[in-house]
C-alpha cells in the first residue's frame, strides 16, 4: 500500500474506487490513495518473511535445566503454601484455645463477683437485724 501498510490479494480485490476513478480509501489507514499504474507494489519484505521455512528447534541442555529449575520452583511453592496452610490452622487453634481461656476465666470472675455482692448485701441485712 502506499500507506507502507501490508494486504493480502483478498483485500486487495475489494478496494472499491470512488467514482470510477483511480483513488480508493486504504482499508489499514485513514487515508485515502492513488492506485499506482503498475498496481500496488508487493511488499517483498513480507514475501521472504513468509517464504522463511520453520527451524526445528532441537531440546539442549538450557532447556532441560529451566524446566528442572521451573519443576523445583513448582515443588518450593506447593511446599510452602502447605506450610502456609498448616500454620493457618495452627494460628486458628491457638485462637481458639484464647478465646475459651478468656470465657472460662470471666465466668469465674463473675462467679467470684456475684459471691462478693452477695455477702456485701447480706453485711448491711445482719447490721439493720441488730437494730
Amino acid at each position: 500500500m502506499p500507506c507502507d501498510e501490508a494486504i493480502c490479494s483478498h483485500c486487495e480485490s475489494s478496494i472499491q474506487f470512488n467514482n470510477g476513478s483511480n483513488k480508493f480509501d486504504c482499508p489499514q489507514c485513514p487515508n485515502r490513495h492513488e492506485m499506482p499504474i503498475d498496481g500496488l507494489p508487493i511488499c517483498k519484505p513480507l514475501l521472504e518473511m513468509l517464504s522463511i521455512k520453520p527451524i526445528k528447534v532441537s531440546r539442549g541442555k538450557v532447556l532441560d535445566s529451566l524446566e528442572k529449575l521451573l519443576d523445583d520452583i513448582h515443588k518450593k511453592r506447593n511446599y510452602i503454601q502447605l506450610g502456609i496452610s498448616n500454620s493457618h490452622d495452627i494460628v486458628k487453634e491457638h485462637f481458639i484455645g484464647l478465646r475459651n481461656k478468656v470465657e472460662l476465666e470471666t465466668e469465674e470472675a463473675i462467679l467470684k463477683l456475684n459471691e462478693q455482692s452477695t455477702k456485701l448485701i447480706e453485711q448491711p441485712n445482719k447490721i439493720e437485724k441488730n437494730y
